[in-house]
């Protein structure tokens, strides 16, 4: 049986952990809204070249 040390440890090694996650996730969510926009613009572009040929 782990004691209340080691249990204390692990705990605090979770929250480190999870928030070292939530700031990946908030990383991920703004380079997929980055890349979202890219997107759109390159759509909104190609509309234009197809409007001038």
């Amino acid at each position: 049986m782990k004691s209340i040390g080691a249990l204390q440890r692990s705990v605090d090694e979770l929250k480190k952990e999870k928030a070292e996650n939530e700031e990946k996730e908030k990383r991920l969510e703004k380079n997929l809204d980055d890349l979202g926009d890219q997107l759109a613009s390159m759509v909104q572009n190609v509309h234009d070249l197809q409007s001038k040929l």
